[in-house]
């Protein structure tokens, strides 16, 4: 009789144990996404909206959020921050990233591809070769918090959507930035590579900066008007034609174009912060995001 009573303990010891740790995990990912989503609300300014991520949608944040990241050289994910309350800034952005698209209503697989994109390749492919000097500039000059390389078409309309992005950004944070400009003209763009050797041509930054804003302003860029642009920034028209074709030119171009082979560039714009390869959307929320992130994980 005690033989029964002992084994028919043991089995609602087992029986609890195992329906105590099954509880336990539905309660953990309750919490879990209680948790996210109170992270998603509250680092919104517009606290009267509420989110909800239907099962899979959830799973599949979660997931991401699961991922390892590791700009610090630390074994800790998302999810470890947040369930943790560690206070990771780097996790901190990029939950407050996730918030404003859900918001803005941005499928959950494009967010998810996205942040894939930018933890699995941006925040672990450091590209320490990538030449600054002697190309030209716009902003801090000592010690920048975050340097943006910005390789690009001068024909490309969406290169010049991102580069007004990047100038309002300039213009908010302009103690803390340096923007480099390379260049990446695309082969079926018939006026790019000249376009790119003419700004080259003006030699110094300002200049430069001169010409690139007085292309960003033009819907269309061709032969007839090249030199009306070149007039209108006061440039010596003789002087600009004779340095555009000289071998510094050429060769500043060509360097340029072999540095984004190596780095397997395929199309514009295409931008690193501190040596880290940019992938969010093309929006100036983003590009925020991406400062803070690359500031935090100096």
């Amino acid at each position: 009789m005690i033989k029964y009573i002992h084994i028919l303990a043991f089995s609602l010891t087992i029986h609890f144990l195992f329906s105590s740790t099954y509880v336990m995990s539905i309660t953990m990912k309750n919490n879990d996404q209680h948790y996210v989503e109170n992270q998603l609300i509250l680092n919104n300014p517009d606290r009267s909206n509420n989110i909800h991520l239907d099962d899979l949608n959830f799973h599949n944040l979660l997931d991401i959020l699961d991922r390892q990241i590791c700009p610090k050289h630390v074994n800790n994910n998302i999810s470890y921050c947040l369930q943790n309350r560690h206070r990771c800034e780097t996790s901190y952005y990029l939950v407050n990233w996730i918030y404003y698209n859900l918001k803005k209503g941005t499928p959950s697989s494009l967010i998810i591809n996205l942040l894939d994109q930018e933890i699995n390749n941006s925040m672990t492919l450091y590209y320490s070769k990538i030449f600054q000097e002697d190309y030209n500039y716009k902003g801090m000059d000592i010690k920048p918090d975050v340097i943006i390389i910005n390789y690009s078409d001068f024909e490309c309309p969406h290169c010049k959507k991102v580069s007004k992005l990047v100038d309002i950004l300039h213009e908010q944070y302009p103690n803390n930035i340096k923007i480099i400009y390379k260049h990446f003209p695309i082969s079926f763009h018939k006026n790019a590579k000249i376009l790119a050797m003419i700004a080259e041509s003006c030699r110094t930054s300002e200049n430069f900066i001169k010409f690139h804003h007085a292309l960003k302003n033009k819907n269309i860029v061709n032969y007839t008007n090249i030199y009306e642009i070149i007039k209108e920034c006061e440039f010596n028209v003789c002087e600009i034609r004779q340095q555009t074709f000289n071998k510094k030119t050429y060769c500043k171009l060509s360097n340029s174009l072999k540095e984004s082979r190596i780095m397997m560039i395929s199309g514009v714009p295409t931008m690193f912060f501190n040596n880290y390869q940019y992938h969010l959307n093309a929006e100036l929320f983003s590009l925020k995001t991406q400062l803070e992130i690359s500031r935090s994980i100096k």
